[in-house]
């Protein structure tokens, strides 16, 4: 072998060698990294991607999903209503912090009014009411109401003395002036030991066969712990039917409590 190819070699020796330095450095921290919660890998614990074991989200099929129990609408004034989606979440430990959803109101022939988006959270364990209010549906008559979530359900892991330790809950509801414009008075008692902040609280008003018929929405700014605050709704009409149940419902972002 004559010098001019030793020497080719030897170049070619060390680009190769820079080369594999260069691939080392790229790949050695990835093949050594810890396994985390937001590598786009099933990887350490996790039961699906980024999901499950040690991550503090659940994967989808490790709960079940947000079930709508029904929707409607309430007419509010001359040409607007509030809307109600009653969602059951039977997860008692999984919460979702935020869900875009849609309304959407059709009228007599099934034609769309009007519809509203928001955002909500939904609370684990239990039955809690989204509320939209003030609708515009101009001169038109709503019939049907419809509600749908907008994109996925992230369920997050909520530890279960966090949700024993938040015992909010309505008392002493009474219903006056139903003949003229009734009014809603209750009374919200925080059992917790966390001051509470941005509290909504919604009334729902049930006729005999168990049909919803009405609905309010209030905000409680600040909720101090063990004690209570008292409530009011009101509407500016009769219901045109007789009142058999009532619920009163605080809605508790548990996301928000400063634990």
């Amino acid at each position: 072998m004559n010098w001019a190819v030793k020497r080719q070699l030897f170049f070619i020796s060390i680009f190769l060698g820079l080369i594999m330095l260069i691939i080392g450095i790229l790949a050695v921290p990835k093949l050594i990294a810890k396994p985390t919660c937001t590598d786009t890998k099933q990887n350490g614990t996790e039961a699906g991607i980024d999901c499950g074991g040690e991550c503090p989200n659940f994967c989808p099929f490790e709960v079940n999903s947000a079930i709508v129990l029904w929707a409607r609408s309430f007419q509010s004034s001359t040409n607007t209503y509030n809307a109600v989606a009653y969602i059951e979440n039977q997860n008692s430990n999984a919460a979702i912090k935020s869900i875009p959803y849609e309304f959407k109101i059709y009228d007599e022939n099934s034609i769309i009014i009007t519809s509203r988006k928001g955002i909500a959270f939904i609370p684990p364990n239990g039955r809690t009411p989204i509320f939209e209010s003030t609708i515009s549906v101009g001169n038109r008559t709503p019939v049907r109401t419809s509600f749908e979530f907008i994109g996925k359900l992230d369920w997050i892991k909520v530890d279960s003395h966090i949700i024993e330790n938040l015992p909010i809950v309505s008392r002493d509801n009474n219903l006056i002036n139903i003949d003229t414009t009734p009014k809603l008075t209750s009374t919200i008692v925080n059992n917790s030991f966390y001051d509470l902040f941005d509290v909504e609280v919604v009334a729902i008003l049930y006729n005999a066969d168990g049909n919803a018929i009405a609905a309010s929405k209030t905000v409680i700014d600040s909720l101090a712990k063990s004690s209570s605050v008292p409530v009011f709704f009101t509407w500016s009409k009769p219901f045109g039917d007789t009142i058999s149940t009532i619920e009163v419902i605080p809605r508790i972002n548990i996301f928000s409590v400063a634990f």
